[in-house]
């Protein structure tokens, strides 16, 4: 192309190659046909002129295959008169003679062996001289150092696309980047391919270009005039790449074609066949690196191995070789009974271990392959076809590919008459939580009952894989059931299928039944739901499932005592889920991450980890988990104190389950919006909810879900006057609730009636005020949070608590003469608050913030001091990393509000403020 068109990008390869140059005399700059070798160099021969004082000497070997044919070029290209006697040698003396140069061999593909030997004579004659030359293969000899041009990276791609078509007078559009990500990837990043296609655009758009890539050849040329022969087409340029080629090579790469997506080491070996008997596989697949006809990288998830790709537009042009037909014809029935023989093995691995499996890390590695697989055999062999989408089915859910992997079963099962009968339930199985995870519950649940009666009614029904299909069936009907509301339906599949994984041993299939059994009671009997989170874990760990255990385990931490524990399990999974692209799995993940944080206090890391949760499984079209993830979100939104967002978040997730016809969700969510009306004070919309969300579950077995609906009924009753309702409520509440976190959220509400009731005195209502703090400090120690914020705990606990504590300043507020007064003393070494007296002489750091404090209280009532500042007033003149400035302040307000201070020193924005409705004076001690 032409060397006078604007350079893009290369920047790390610039200064890679000015280095090898400097360090040593011979430098190779090896890479695909069309990558932009020459362009390289000769660009950093333009900007590098002072490393070489005599000048760069420039040579095109493309025509040139011969060494004497070479030495004259050489010579014609430097200005010397070549000697009859002994050319070659009499030339590098001349150029001996020289300042230091830069030789720049280019296009040296046709004479490397000759350029081999003349570069060894040279730099030995000419010590000063640096030689630069551009190959698709290396020169193989001494003191070579190696540069490997890969393509440009995206963005850079994208950049030499707009270039390019603006030079051409078109004009892309700002918005069009997403599609020119995809096209340059498609171009295989190559600058020749980008360069062809931008000579396109005056015509053409970039999704326009982008859909006929499946002419890639025909689109992918030019009519410039000062272009090379070999660089007008694409094709012409591979044809170049191909004629290099030894016939064993050829051959090699013709059956390499067969793979998508990449492929190991192990599978070339199972799968390229040469005839030379000589002829070694792993030295044909080095020689193609070595050509940079193969790209390798490393394996994700497997530091010790390298995987092989080709680019894409080498691998249509040796497909379309006539040539090559029969050798890629033998290699797919080989590539066909590798992939589907280890992919199979995998699958099972996958189903038995879960994400943290080997298997499904092989999959996803080798997934392409495996639909690969399905491609060619779904219209004429569909046993194959449906083997190969069962070897992925688990793999295709994590990942969020879900609708694809239903359409494609239904398209097998649909064209296919004669199956093995075993074969077809398995799919129909997968096919049953396809729909599921696409909210098809009542299709998901349908298909599973159908395929539970076939195979109970055969002959064979007692055999061991069997018993394994309607173990797995139960398990699925199980959640599907849960989805839909039907408890005893999810509890009773659940049931049999335990005891079906006693009977037949299988460890997986019983700790799956008991996560099963425990989501199902977890909204009944929640310590009965932790029972089985236990035996889940147990049995995952016995079975070497470190994913099952590490998920019940999170369970068991979010449903007990360590949300910490939680964060640190939920982390270490979901960097593997990353890996592997699990989009399902990593939602989920970020949803329990999200949650553990919330129930840590620390609710703007929530925040942005439920929106995360929210994104993945968008991306995954898992509406169930999406409804959680925003009745998730929605919660953490109203203990920050933003309804509108909260709001917003609940509303959207009804939306989701009215329409999945998931009814109990949408009841959950109806009082979540109710309790926020609530505490934004509007008490007859808020009783409305509740009144909605009882009736939507009315004729069904929810008693704890029923009893937090009462509960937050009698707190609107008790605060809208109504003293026999909410006491009514109350009473039925306490009667459906029995954990220990809802007998603490009771105790809340009882001082929550007292509170409300308009004959209490101040000194009741500030006794029962410290009465409830003591509930909630017994409630964040009973989980060990640490008192790490203010925030109230994301649960019925820090609802009631929360509604109770606006209250207590309502009424505060409408009798100011009772409300206690805060004292401090002058230097802040003691206080007197209500019931509460402290001396802090000896607590330099409490005293000087406290003095701060009161200071800003006094000369400006409602300022926030910032964090850093109270940092300042409590070690002054000390440097600290900020992190541990702020745990200090933070564990000195902890303090304080421990000795008396928890309903006056409150947070604001990013620091701290005593409440300016609490009376204030400055007083000694009595």
């Amino acid at each position: 192309m032409n060397t006078t068109d604007t350079f893009v990008g290369r920047r790390t390869e610039l200064v890679a190659l000015r280095e090898s140059l400097t360090a040593s005399t011979l430098v190779t700059l090896v890479g695909p046909g069309g990558v932009g070798k020459s362009r390289l160099a000769h660009h950093l021969a333009g900007v590098s002129a002072s490393l070489w004082p005599g000048g760069t000497v420039a040579v095109d070997l493309s025509e040139t295959g011969r060494e004497q044919e070479v030495v004259v070029a050489v010579a014609e290209a430097a200005g010397h008169p070549l000697s009859r006697h002994k050319p070659a040698e009499q030339l590098g003396l001349d150029l001996r003679d020289r300042a230091p140069t830069l030789l720049i061999l280019d296009n040296a593909d046709r004479c490397v062996a000759a350029i081999a030997t003349l570069t060894h004579t040279w730099r030995r004659q000419a010590p000063d001289l640096t030689v630069l030359v551009t190959s698709r293969r290396p020169l193989a000899v001494a003191g070579e150092r190696r540069i490997t041009l890969e393509p440009l990276s995206e963005e850079d791609a994208v950049a030499l696309f707009r270039a390019r078509a603006q030079a051409m007078g078109a004009t892309v559009p700002a918005g069009e980047d997403q599609v020119l990500r995809e096209l340059v990837r498609r171009l295989d990043g190559l600058p020749l391919a980008i360069e062809l296609a931008a000579g396109r655009a005056a015509a053409f758009t970039p999704t326009s270009l982008l859909d006929r890539l499946d002419q890639r050849f025909q689109l992918l040329r030019t009519r410039r005039r000062d272009v090379a022969e070999r660089h007008t087409t694409l094709r012409r340029t591979i044809d170049w790449s191909w004629e290099l080629l030894e016939p064993w090579e050829q051959h090699t790469l013709a059956q390499c074609a067969v793979f998508q997506g990449g492929f190991s080491m192990e599978a070339a070996e199972a799968v390229v066949e040469l005839d030379d008997e000589d002829a070694w596989v792993p030295d044909a697949i080095q020689s193609l690196v070595d050509q940079a006809l193969l790209r390798t990288s490393p394996a994700p998830g497997f530091p010790d191995e390298l995987r092989f790709t080709l680019y894409m537009g080498v691998r249509e042009y040796v497909r379309a070789r006539a040539d090559t037909s029969d050798l890629r014809s033998a290699a797919t029935r080989r590539h066909e009974a590798w992939t589907l023989g280890h992919a199979e093995r995998w699958a099972a691995d996958a189903e038995r271990s879960g994400l943290s499996s080997t298997g499904l890390r092989r999959l996803a590695l080798e997934r392409d392959n495996v639909l690969t697989v399905y491609r060619r055999a779904v219209a004429s062999r569909p046993a194959v076809a449906l083997r190969a989408l069962l070897a992925v089915d688990i793999l295709m859910h994590w990942t969020g590919a879900t609708p694809v992997q239903l359409e494609r079963l239904e398209r097998v099962l649909g064209q296919a008459t004669e199956l093995p009968p075993e074969l077809v339930e398995r799919a129909r199985v997968a096919r049953s939580l396809a729909a599921l995870w696409c909210g098809d519950i009542a299709k998901a649940r349908a298909e599973l009952e159908g395929v539970l009666a076939r195979v109970r009614s055969t002959d064979t029904a007692s055999s061991s894989p069997q018993i394994l299909l309607v173990a797995r069936a139960l398990l699925v009907l199980s959640q599907a059931s849960y989805y839909a509301d039907d408890l005893d339906d999810a509890l009773d599949a659940a049931q049999q299928a335990l005891a079906l994984g006693e009977a037949t041993e299988s460890l997986g299939i019983q700790a799956t039944a008991h996560a099963r059994l425990a989501m199902a009671l977890s909204v009944r009997e929640p310590k009965a739901a932790h029972g089985h989170y236990m035996a889940s874990v147990r049995l995952e760990r016995r079975q070497g499932s470190r994913f099952g255990a590490a998920f019940g385990a999170t369970q068991l931490a979010q449903s007990a005592t360590e949300p910490s524990l939680a964060i640190d399990t939920l982390g270490e999974w979901l960097t593997v889920v990353r890996d592997i692209g699990a989009a399902v799995g990593e939602g989920t993940l970020l949803g329990d991450l999200a949650e553990s944080h919330a129930r840590m206090g620390q609710l703007e890391t929530a925040s942005e980890l439920a929106q995360q949760a929210i994104d993945a499984s968008e991306r995954a079209r898992n509406q169930p988990a999406l409804v959680r993830h925003l009745g998730r979100l929605g919660w953490i939104h109203q203990a920050r104190g933003d309804a509108v967002a909260a709001r917003e978040a609940y509303r959207r997730a009804r939306r989701i389950a009215t329409t999945e016809d998931m009814p109990v969700q949408a009841a959950l969510l109806l009082g979540n919006e109710g309790s926020l009306l609530h505490e934004g004070g509007q008490l007859q919309a808020a009783l409305r909810h509740y009144t909605q969300a009882e009736e939507a579950i009315a004729d069904r077995d929810l008693p704890w879900l029923r009893g937090v609906l009462r509960l937050r009924r009698a707190l609107a009753l008790a605060e809208s006057g109504d003293t026999a309702g909410s006491t009514a409520a109350l009473e039925e509440a306490r009667a459906r609730l029995s954990g220990e976190e809802d007998q603490r959220a009771l105790e809340i509400a009882d001082a929550f009636l007292a509170l409300t009731n308009p004959h209490t005195s101040s000194t009741e209502l500030r006794a029962l005020k410290m009465r409830a703090d003591a509930t909630r400090d017994a409630h964040e120690r009973a989980r060990q949070w640490a008192f790490r914020t203010d925030a109230a705990p994301l649960d019925e606990v820090g609802l009631a608590h929360r509604l109770l504590s606006a209250a207590h300043a309502r009424r505060a507020e409408a009798r100011p003469e009772e409300v206690a007064r805060l004292r401090v003393a002058p230097d802040g070494s003691w206080f007197h608050f209500a019931d509460a007296e402290a001396d802090l002489t000896r607590r330099r750091a409490m005293r000087r913030i406290l003095h701060a404090l009161a200071v800003h209280r006094d000369t400006a009532p409602g300022d926030v001091i910032p964090l850093f500042d109270l940092v300042d007033a409590g070690w002054p003149g000390e440097r600290t990393l900020p992190e541990a400035g702020a745990n200090r302040v933070y564990s000195a307000v902890r303090d304080l509000r421990k000795l008396g201070l928890r309903s006056v020193l409150v947070r604001a924005d990013d620091g701290y403020r005593l409440d300016p409705r609490v009376p204030f004076a400055w007083s000694d001690p009595d």
